[in-house]
């Protein structure tokens, strides 16, 4: 699946959104704090995903590129194969991007190949609006973001002045 989507914030917001989102997900899985300037290529940590069924399932993700602020790739190794994602920003007019979000998955054996095609099939317009959805939570919450701190900036100019 790839998905291009314009959103309204600037490349280094969006890329620094990802970041402090992936080191939660450290944090959350390995209990380990680390700094953003620590996400980068080859950066590798184990955590446990939840299943379809709700199994849970052993999962080793790597960072396989980070180029800030304009890609974000990771990949996610199970024992049914490799799922990969992919965030390519593209810098627009003024505080603009495009954001073209990929995923992709290279199955461990012959029936996993086959069972992600048809679930692919039947869930593509799903998997879609999903994506969609949380491209635009995280241009809600940029924005949020921003409406505050200029929110902040304003009070501190007016108890200045």
């Amino acid at each position: 699946m790839k998905l291009d989507v314009e959103l309204n914030c600037t490349a280094d917001e969006f890329f620094s959104l990802l970041r402090t989102s992936v080191m939660h997900d450290i944090k959350a899985a390995t209990n380990a704090e680390i700094s953003a300037e620590q996400i980068v290529s080859g950066y590798t940590y184990q955590k446990q995903l939840a299943t379809k069924l709700g199994r849970k399932a052993g999962t080793i993700v790597t960072l396989t590129k980070i180029d800030p602020p304009y890609c974000y790739e990771a990949a996610f190794a199970s024992d049914k194969g490799v799922n990969t994602i992919a965030y390519e920003i593209e810098a627009l007019d003024g505080d603009r991007i495009c954001v073209t979000y990929s995923e992709g998955f290279v199955a461990a054996n012959t029936f996993a190949e086959l069972n992600f095609k048809l679930m692919n099939f039947f869930y593509k317009k799903t998997n879609e609006k999903r994506v969609l959805y949380m491209l635009n939570l995280m241009e809600q919450h940029i924005q949020a973001e921003r409406n505050q701190s200029l929110g902040s900036l304003a009070e501190g100019g007016e108890r200045a002045g």
